[in-house]
């Protein structure tokens, strides 16, 4: 890859995550940034081991051809985590640090850049709650003329003025005037359950809903706070630019909370990854491959079966177009050679283009698989609306990604001498933590 390739000194037994992050002083993020072709125009420096990468990058680099796209998945999830983030990281350094191709690794927000984009989030909920607590109380204690007159106050020369959050608050209420003198008191106040006017959103809100008394969905824009909270998170649309411990770049961004449903990086990162440089084709992690290929049955809990860690590459090829040997947990980019170079004659043997399984443009119902009957839990259908798509809650799932009863950060400390972070290993467990010894950071 260049300059910041480095190869590892391997330790046997392998030692803790913790121990193999910290084994390695990262490098300045700016020498990162500089083998990507990034300048400093390019990228803001959070730190010395982060960077965000300005959007801005496409404009200059948009015409360029794309690299190859390698997608690393485990088929259908199984019980035992399929350990896809550690595969894709120790494919990356091997394509990097050992075959000198240009990589860049994509992964979904983990380990302290999850904290501190978790972090963000929490800033935006405090700022909303705080936003509705307040407007709650004004509106359970003026009347309305007062919340008008505090809201639209007149200037020296007497005269009111709408700011742009009001504006799209009438525009969704099918309101056109542009002076708040215009208003009716009618298109001031709510006169009846059915009916919004222009100030009054949370009047007739029922406590602990999502929505008003009339059923309607209520929005931080609603509440005057959407472009604040849009504020606090204008960072977060840039991909963070960090390192693997053997120096390939790596682009965090998204989930895993943002991304759970689909546990992948953003399209955004994606992008800039395929303009900057980057190797394609499919590889498939050996648990989900062995138990798809007619392994075992796996029981969360339960001891795994002999043929899960024992090599049986008989039963992964059943499962597999081709199958290599890899020990990239245990050795770095080094254990994952032989994948690099199968990786790389896939793609270099691909000829046909991307085939999507249906067309983009058809509706929900058009789209509807058939031929069997998948019973949905209360007849509950969610949507996402930004990410355009719908999903039914079925058996048992939950709709928030809930934390176990001894969740990880029980384990997590740090050394006040040394400044390094402690994990205690013993009970530590995670939802996708697979790449937590794999990024170097400080």
């Amino acid at each position: 890859m260049g300059k910041t390739t480095r190869k590892l000194e391997v330790v046997s037994p392998v030692p803790a995550d913790i121990d193999i992050a910290n084994s390695v002083e990262p490098l300045h993020i700016s020498e990162i940034a500089q083998e990507l072709n990034l300048s400093s125009q390019h990228y803001d420096l959070y730190g010395k081991y982060k960077a965000k990468v300005l959007l801005s990058v496409l404009d200059e680099v948009g015409g360029s051809e794309d690299g190859y796209y390698v997608v690393v998945g485990g088929i259908t999830p199984t019980p035992l985590g399929e350990g896809k983030s550690t595969t894709t990281v120790g494919l990356c350094q091997a394509l990097g640090a050992f075959l000198d191709k240009k990589v860049v690794t994509c992964v979904p927000t983990i380990t302290r850049t999850n904290i501190w984009n978790q972090g963000v989030l929490q800033e935006q909920q405090i700022t909303l709650a705080a936003a509705i607590d307040t407007r709650i109380f004004h509106e359970s204690t003026q009347s309305d003329k007062a919340l008008f007159n505090r809201l639209c106050p007149p200037n020296k020369e007497g005269k009111r003025k709408f700011c742009d959050i009001m504006f799209r608050r009438l525009k969704k209420l099918g309101i056109d005037k542009t002076a708040p003198e215009d208003l009716t008191p009618e298109e001031i106040t709510s006169q009846g359950p059915e009916e919004k006017g222009m100030l009054i959103c949370e009047r007739g809100w029922e406590n602990g809903s999502r929505n008003s008394k009339a059923g309607d969905p209520v929005t931080a824009d609603d509440l005057g706070v959407g472009g604040a909270l849009t504020v606090l998170m204008k960072d977060a649309i840039n991909p963070t630019l960090m390192q693997t411990l053997e120096g390939t770049p790596v682009l965090v961004h998204a989930g895993p909370f943002a991304n759970i449903a689909h546990g992948n990086s953003s399209i955004v990162a994606d992008k800039i990854a395929l303009k900057l440089v980057g190797p394609g084709g499919f590889v498939a992690t050996v648990r989900a491959l062995k138990m798809h290929g007619g392994g075992p049955q796996v029981t969360a809990g339960r001891p795994l079966d002999s043929a899960y860690v024992t090599e049986n590459l008989a039963l992964v090829e059943a499962g597999a177009f081709d199958s290599v040997i890899c020990t990239h947990h245990a050795h770095g980019g080094k254990g994952a050679v032989d994948l690099g170079i199968a990786v790389q004659k896939a793609c270099e043997n691909a000829t046909q283009p991307l085939k999507f399984l249906y067309p983009l443009d058809i509706g929900i119902k058009d789209g509807a698989p058939s031929g069997f009957v998948l019973p949905i839990r209360d007849g509950k259908v969610r949507g996402s609306i930004g990410a355009g798509f719908i999903y039914p809650l079925v058996g048992t799932m939950e709709h928030n990604a809930h934390l176990p009863t001894r969740p990880c950060f029980y384990e997590i400390d740090i050394d006040t001498s040394t400044g390094k972070v402690i994990i205690f290993l013993e009970h530590s467990k995670g939802c996708c933590g697979g790449c937590t010894g794999v990024l170097a950071e400080v």
